[in-house]
């Protein structure tokens, strides 16, 4: 047994090397031991007071909340928001259930930190399972009376006995004797095997079947019974059992209850999964669509499947309960947990927030997204018209699409440190899109962080998907343009100068329709240009004269723009 030697570092400086060998003996010890786990939620944690000079860097849950597991990750709340060591600028202390921000980087007196983990517990499974092998152990031991040279001696020191009582019996006997309540006597559990056979078919129903020592005499033989007996009780025994003389060479229609039940099942269920099958049927000729399949009895009236930019109190829509478009969902994710997902992995296993839940945020750091679940699909063209199917499950010929997360919105350029290195990003965020950027690039900057950009020139699942449900080619009348409508370049001219400033004055009859908070406003020499600069349009306000409305203008959505402008630029 060995053993690490005791240090009392007293009052002498406390080094690294001392604590990352504590930590690592920490390791090693609950490794062992096989420690219990918590889990625990939304945990607060106080600022660790150090000195006037280095406030609100270091954060700490209280005792009994440490210790934490790096795997499943612990995930950090700053005033409700998720942080990460990447984007936040800390380091995680897992024995001491704190982070030590950067000096970059510290809170103020008004920010709370909170953090969801798992943390190790006061309780051993190993030392648990010992202890359940001891106790097994010592009920069966309690029952052993020990070794006797004969029966007679185990029968004089123990006239009786209880149930599982058992003893050695050495000499000529070399035997194991157990008490028998029954009988109020010791008895021989040694089996003695006869190894000459006899076949079955050779067996007269009236022949005995002897129970016990077959090297015994008759008379002292324990028990015997009838091979009818036993052939009566064998046959109902197996009165359930399906006879392999009746089995099929196929799993088909043919397969019945009576014939072999299990076949029947097995086709039934696989009839009932090959038959979920939801189809959109063009006709080609005609520019209209039907349903087939099991759409077949779902309404190609679709005024209220969806809300189309403002509320729809009547919305209805069958298809919300049907599987997959009933597991998809708008949601939030980690970026890091994303790029650590293990492979073969489920990708919701990055989702940190989900709409409707109390965290998710449309202004969170890495967009919004929209999760959609693996599913089976297939686009033929049969005759004159062209059929678009999903299924559940898989069918012979189908497509399967994996699981996958999308951009909610096209997404803008945004600076990421991924893997140590500061790169252009594509994220689904809200603000300036990336605009006059080569389809490459913007592929790139999709793949700086492990993402894609979805090929636009052939039937994606997603449009398959969109048009099965809104059963129409034209899904973009379906689910409703959006702000596209705002586009406008009939001559608006800027109607004041400008020189370095956040506001322009537009005419109110021009602003009133297509200035709203959000959208993007381009200033430029001649129509449709945006020589001078491409904007977010923070708020309008009229202007002294009503005939003019002041446009406050942004560069991302909240940063202040600078705009030179003249009244030539349109």
């Amino acid at each position: 047994m060995s053993s690490m030697p005791q240090y009392d570092p007293l009052s002498t400086e406390i080094v690294s090397t001392f604590l990352a060998g504590m930590s690592e003996g920490l390791n090693k010890l609950s490794t062992a031991l096989n420690c219990t786990t918590s889990a625990v939620t939304d945990a607060a944690m106080s600022e660790v007071y150090i000195g006037t000079d280095d406030r609100y860097r270091i954060y700490q849950v209280a005792a009994g909340n440490r210790l934490w597991l790096s795997d499943p990750a612990p995930i950090f709340k700053k005033n409700g928001s998720v942080i990460t060591p990447a984007t936040s600028g800390f380091t995680i202390d897992y024995v001491g259930g704190a982070i030590i921000f950067e000096s970059a980087y510290r809170l103020t007196e008004s920010d709370t930190m909170t953090v969801t983990m798992t943390r190790i517990a006061s309780g051993s499974q190993e030392i648990a399972d010992i202890n359940s092998d001891i106790s097994a152990l010592q009920a069966v031991t309690a029952h052993f009376l020990g070794y006797y040279a004969t029966l007679s001696d185990l029968q004089a020191a123990h006239v009786t006995g209880s149930n599982g009582d058992f003893a050695i019996i050495g000499g000529s006997v070399d035997s194991i004797y157990m008490w028998d309540s029954t009988s109020s006597a010791w008895k021989d559990i040694y089996k003695t095997v006869l190894e000459d056979t006899i076949a079955v078919d050779a067996i007269a129903d009236g022949d005995k079947i002897i129970l016990g020592d077959v090297s015994a005499s008759a008379g002292s033989r324990t028990k015997h019974i009838l091979w009818s007996a036993i052939k009566t009780e064998l046959a109902g025994a197996s009165s359930g059992i399906e006879a392999t003389a009746n089995k099929v060479t196929s799993i088909s229609s043919a397969s019945t209850d009576v014939q072999y039940p299990s076949a029947k099942c097995i086709y039934d269920a696989i009839a009932a999964q090959r038959a979920e099958k939801y189809t959109a049927v063009w006709d080609k000729v005609n520019a209209q669509c039907t349903r087939a399949n099991s759409a077949a009895g779902i309404t190609t009236t679709i005024t209220n499947f969806c809300h189309r930019g403002t509320v729809n109190t009547s919305l209805s829509n069958p298809f919300n309960s049907i599987y997959p478009w009933s597991a998809i969902g708008v949601c939030n994710i980690s970026i890091d947990l994303y790029r650590a997902l293990a492979s073969g992995a489920s990708i919701r296993d990055c989702i940190v927030a989900w709409l409707g839940d109390p965290d998710f945020d449309y202004n969170h750091v890495n967009g919004v997204w929209v999760y959609t679940p693996g599913f089976w699909y297939t686009v033929q063209d049969i005759g004159t018209s062209r059929h678009f199917t999903i299924s559940p499950f898989e069918q012979p010929g189908y497509i399967f699409s994996p699981e996958k997360i999308e951009g909610i919105w096209f997404g803008g350029v945004y600076t990421l440190t991924i893997d140590g290195v500061s790169k252009s990003c594509l994220l689904p965020k809200p603000g300036m899109p990336g605009k006059n950027v080569a389809m490459s690039t913007l592929h790139t900057y999709a793949k700086n962080w492990g993402a894609s950009v979805e090929d636009i020139y052939s039937y994606s699942a997603t449009d398959v998907l969109m048009i099965v449900e809104f059963a129409t080619m034209n899904t973009q009348t379906a689910i409703g343009n959006g702000v596209s409508d705002l586009y406008r370049q009939n001559g608006y001219t800027i109607k004041a100068n400008a020189t370095a400033s956040a506001t322009v004055k537009i005419l109110t009859a021009d602003a009133s329709t297509h200035c709203i908070p959000g959208a993007i406003f381009d200033i430029g020499a001649t129509d449709g240009s945006a020589g001078v600069g491409s904007y977010i349009i923070a708020s309008t306000a009229l202007d002294a004269d009503p005939t003019y409305t002041i446009v406050t203008l942004t560069t991302d959505g909240s940063t202040p723009a600078s705009v030179t402008a003249t009244t030539a630029n349109f």
